[in-house]
């Protein structure tokens, strides 16, 4: 059995995105010959409600030595810096607030708020490499942190390291630093990766990018879904056309006017009441769409839900009548796929994306048959008239999506094709 020594902040039982793709990364390793030692930190402020898949024996926990988060968190509070990300509106108070945090962080979060982890992650990085050998090293961004913990080691152990991007670092789609530290801080890229052996990335569009920048094999990991993590038991047919979204809502960069009016246009024509159509939305940062139903005079259609478990969003996926999916609205980003996109490929509901015809995500729902997607309110309340039929006759709707297309997403498929990965630059 070969041994990679992984290095993720993010793990769980802490909730984020991030922590899901590196738990299941870990856990289907070892079904491919290869047993992973976690190093991550030892505490965080989202919410400790994920299973830890791998034995504690294989997880080493270090705390930051530091922690940058110290200054805003006094004035704003703890738990409202995760949860808020410095966001604020309102008052002219507020909005001067989320100035200052916007400050802070391109200013004094260099490369992340992380970077107080790197020093003891190296400490006991370098105890581990001495302790297991491992045959390689694997790090996972965000927080990028991990990449100079990961070519720090790389560096004073000669272990093979691969950087792994689940989103870009400088070239990230939502952030970019502000000049000159986005110069300064590609010069620190660079340098942390001229001594990764290799890159790995979610999408293809990624992968040319970080391929014209480096002088580096680029391999293709996609996110995915872990078809053991659903519930068995169908959607029963109901009376009210269930429409789900679960997640963030990032403001400014994804646009749900087109659902919104899509949904007043329904209303009017009487298509559609609350007693028959609701729009159900779980998770964080979610009241810009609360605050546009209210200005279409739909209210009355939407229901807005606290965050659940990791665990409890599936189960709600699955119950849906349909699902709902907002891609980046200014079509900018040709190579962001959501981790999100992915749960709903597992939870076998049909999903209607918001975003422009050429997107990754249009291609991929295209590609597997499972949903379709329109940037205009006109395409959307046309495909949602079909749907309403269909559910009147029935009490639900056929999922569509060809079973063995979904076979490349799966967790396990992506442990495969990471442990090909390793193998190959572990031989060397």
């Amino acid at each position: 059995m070969k041994r990679v020594l992984v290095i993720s902040y993010f793990y769980p039982p802490f909730r984020s995105v991030g922590a899901g793709r590196v738990s299941k990364m870990t856990k289907y390793l070892a079904n491919q010959g290869w047993d992973a030692t976690v190093l991550t930190i030892d505490h965080d402020d989202r919410p400790a409600d994920m299973d830890v898949e791998i034995p504690a024996a294989s997880i080493h926990r270090v705390p930051q030595q530091f922690d940058v988060l110290t200054a805003p968190r006094a004035f704003i509070g703890r738990a409202t810096v995760p949860e808020r990300r410095f966001v604020t509106e309102g008052s002219r108070s507020s909005h001067l607030l989320w100035r200052l945090g916007m400050v802070y962080r391109h200013v004094v979060c260099f490369p992340d708020p992380q970077i107080g982890w790197f020093r003891p992650a190296v400490r006991e990085g370098l105890a581990l490499i001495a302790a297991l050998k491992p045959d390689a090293i694997l790090t996972s961004s965000a927080p990028n942190t991990a990449h100079l913990i990961g070519a720090s080691l790389a560096h004073k152990s000669g272990v093979p390291w691969i950087a792994e991007f689940r989103d870009l670092w400088t070239d990230n789609h939502n952030f970019r630093r502000i000049p000159p530290l986005r110069t300064i801080e590609r010069m620190v890229e660079a340098r942390a990766l001229a001594r990764a052996s290799a890159l790995v990335t979610v999408s293809d569009v990624w992968a040319a990018a970080l391929a014209k920048r480096f002088d580096k094999p680029v391999h293709v990991v996609p996110n995915g879904f872990d078809p053991t993590d659903y519930p068995c038991e169908q959607a029963q047919p109901r009376r009210r056309f269930s429409l789900v979204y679960t997640g963030m809502f990032y403001k400014g960069k994804q646009n749900p006017a087109p659902i919104i009016d899509a949904i007043a246009a329904l209303s009017r024509n009487k298509t559609i009441t609350p007693e028959t159509f609701q729009l159900q939305l779980v998770g964080n940062y979610l009241e810009p769409i609360v605050a546009a139903a209210d200005r279409a005079g739909v209210s009355a259609f939407v229901h807005l839900g606290a965050p659940v478990s990791y665990r409890e969003s599936l189960k709600l996926q699955r119950e849906g009548t349909a699902l709902l999916f907002l891609d980046w609205a200014d079509g900018r980003e040709k190579g962001w796929y959501s981790a999100k996109i992915y749960e709903y490929l597992g939870a076998g509901r049909p999903i209607i994306s918001i975003g422009s015809a050429d997107s990754v995500v249009t291609s991929l729902l295209t590609r597997t048959g499972a949903g379709i997607a329109g940037a205009s309110a006109d395409e959307i309340r046309t495909a949602l008239e079909a749907w309403i039929r269909e559910f009147r006759s029935s009490g639900t709707l056929k999922c569509t999506t060809d079973p063995a297309s979904l076979v490349p997403f799966q967790r396990q498929t992506a442990a495969a094709e990471m442990a090909r990965i390793l193998d190959t630059y572990a031989a060397r």
